[in-house]
């Protein structure tokens, strides 16, 4: 009976894991759409997120300054035609706890303009997730100035969201 109930939870329990997984991976796919659901990222992003980006950028605190300083200008860019994003995710660390999680690795991103002007480049990154009601939200976003993109060859075990 006792490895009977063992089992039992150690099931939940990897079931818990892979649905906090797909949750996370999720985030991720938000942004690599054709078209950004505002509301479905709005829904994602904690009311107190902290944005910490390039040097020279403003610390951002609130879901409203994070949305209208970097998520509605490309959205509304992607939307208009006027650019297309290509968004890759290099997890190398993801630790999860019961309601807090952390995400670290290289964001591969690839935006082209309207007149096939194309910026390609990775940046490191930390997100730092709050689970709440069963849902993730990002608490904390960080990524770093560009990094060369020969850190990507270099990396050996990472999980991709694409």
């Amino acid at each position: 009976m006792r490895s009977l109930v063992f089992m039992f939870l150690v099931s939940v329990q990897v079931n818990t894991f892979a649905d906090d997984q797909e949750q996370l991976d999720s985030i991720y796919r938000l942004f690599m759409k054709q078209t950004i659901d505002i509301k479905s990222v709005e829904q994602h992003y904690a009311e107190n997120v902290i944005h910490v980006s390039m040097p020279n950028q403003p610390l951002l605190i609130g879901k409203k300054d994070f949305l209208n300083m970097n998520i509605l200008p490309v959205a509304a860019m992607i939307d208009e035609g006027n650019m297309t994003v290509k968004l890759k995710a290099y997890v190398v660390r993801r630790v999860i706890k019961s309601e807090m999680a952390n995400d670290v690795g290289y964001l591969y991103f690839n935006m082209t303009t309207q007149d096939n002007k194309s910026i390609e480049q990775v940046r490191k990154f930390s997100w730092v997730f709050l689970k709440r009601a069963n849902q993730w939200r990002v608490l904390t976003d960080f990524d770093s100035v560009p990094a060369p993109m020969s850190v990507l060859e270099n990396i050996n075990d990472y999980r991709l969201i694409e």
